[in-house]
C-alpha cells in the first residue's frame, strides 16, 4: 500500500483511546480490514463526529504509519436506519463485525466480502430474517476465507459427493464425505447438505426466497458452532448476547 490512500469502507469496529480520540477498523473492498486513528474524532466540533458510526459505509483519505493508518478525511456513503429496539437485528450486526474482525487479517483483503457485507446490511435494513442472514454470511466468509471446503465435494475422495450415500460432517476440516472418520464425524441429512452449498454458491437475494424451518437452522447454527469453535478456541461476544435475546 502506498503511504497515502483513498478507499470507501464499512466501519465495523471502535475503540476509545482517551477522552478525544479513536481507533476505528474497516473493512474495505480493495485494501482489506484496516484500523485507522481518528483524531479527536469523540469531540463534538471535530470534523469526524457523526461520520464514523459503526455499520456507516464513508469515504476516507489518509496515510500510512508505522502500526496505524491515519485518518485525514472522512465522508458518509451510506447508512442503514436500524431500530434501535431491535435486538435481533443488532445482535446479528454485532456478530458480523466481531466476525469479521476476527477471520480477517489487518490489511488482508478477503475477495467478495465486501460486497458481502454491503448486502448483508442492506438485507437487515429492509427486515429479512436475521438468523438467515447471519448464517449466510458466515457460510459465505468462511468459505472466501479458506476456512470452509465447497459443501458439493467428498474430502475423502474429491469427488462430487453422493448424496444417496451416507453424509459426515468433519467437524476440524469443516467439510463433508461419504465416508466417516474415526475421530470426529457427525452424520447429515441430504437437505442440510444441499442447503449449505446453497448458501455458498447463490446470492443472498436468491437465499432469502427459501423458506427454512426452525429445526433447519438450528441445526446449521450447530454446524457453525462447531467450525467457529475449532478455528477461535472461544466464544464470541455477540453471540453470548444473541443467545441471551
Amino acid at each position: 500500500m502506498n503511504k497515502h490512500f483513498k478507499t470507501k469502507g464499512i466501519v465495523i469496529r471502535r475503540v476509545n483511546l482517551n477522552e478525544a480520540d479513536q481507533i476505528i477498523t474497516l473493512l474495505t473492498p480493495e485494501l482489506g480490514k484496516l484500523d485507522c486513528f481518528a483524531k479527536g474524532a469523540r469531540r463534538l466540533k471535530n470534523k469526524f463526529c457523526g461520520r464514523m458510526e459503526l455499520f456507516y459505509e464513508i469515504d476516507v483519505t489518509g496515510f500510512k504509519g508505522k502500526t496505524l493508518h491515519y485518518l485525514d478525511e472522512v465522508n458518509v456513503i451510506t447508512y442503514h436506519p436500524f431500530l434501535a429496539s431491535d435486538f435481533q437485528d443488532h445482535g446479528t450486526l454485532f456478530y458480523m463485525a466481531e466476525i469479521s474482525t476476527k477471520l480477517i487479517h489487518d490489511e488482508q483483503c478477503v475477495e467478495g466480502a465486501y460486497p458481502l457485507l454491503v448486502d448483508s446490511l442492506r438485507s437487515l435494513s429492509c427486515h429479512a430474517h436475521p438468523e438467515v442472514v447471519l448464517h449466510t454470511y458466515l457460510i459465505k466468509l468462511l468459505t472466501l476465507s479458506g476456512f470452509m471446503p465447497a459443501w458439493n465435494r467428498c474430502l475423502e475422495s474429491e469427488q462430487k459427493l453422493d448424496l444417496e450415500c451416507p453424509l459426515y460432517f468433519r467437524c476440524t476440516e469443516g467439510g463433508v464425505a461419504n465416508q466417516p472418520c474415526m475421530e470426529d464425524n457427525i452424520a447429515l441429512t441430504p437437505s442440510i447438505v444441499k442447503w449449505v452449498n446453497f448458501i455458498q454458491l447463490s446470492p443472498l437475494s436468491d437465499i432469502l426466497k427459501v423458506t427454512t424451518s426452525p429445526h433447519e437452522r438450528q441445526q446449521v447454527k450447530k454446524l457453525l458452532d462447531v467450525i467457529l469453535g475449532n478455528i477461535l478456541n472461544y466464544p464470541l461476544k455477540s453471540e453470548v448476547f444473541l443467545e441471551r435475546i
